[in-house]
């Protein structure tokens, strides 16, 4: 059997981060309620979808990137799923160029789990 699971949301609170990195940044207030569609400028973060891909990289460059928790039982879920296969993949979309912070991130929380990450 081959288990893999979503980084961003899944196991990394990326996007409550990103909306605390953009409130501060921008003077805005969004919560995560507000972020009904997929597509965030459709909900007002950036006025386009080059715009907001361009926040999500603002971001991606900041310190507070590389300080992204876990969602609360992500530790506890991915413990489950190794214990049950022996090995997990890790999938991200992330940049390539941000692989050196992905791998930091899970070796930050998962370094004894030894996990793969695999980039899509």
């Amino acid at each position: 059997m081959k288990i893999g699971v979503d980084l961003d949301d899944v196991v990394a609170d990326f996007f409550p981060s990103f909306l605390r990195f953009y409130n501060q940044s921008h003077g805005k207030n969004f919560r995560f309620e507000d972020i009904t569609k997929y597509h965030i400028w459709k909900v007002g973060i950036g006025r386009n979808k080059e715009e907001a891909v361009g926040l999500i990289d603002e971001f991606y460059e900041s310190d507070q990137f590389s300080n992204i928790s876990l969602v609360d039982g992500a530790r506890e879920g991915v413990e489950s799923l190794v214990r049950l296969n022996g090995r997990l993949k890790i999938i991200t979309s992330r940049p390539l160029r941000f692989r050196e912070k992905t791998r930091d991130f899970l070796k930050k929380y998962f370094d004894d789990l030894k996990l793969e990450i695999h980039y899509s």
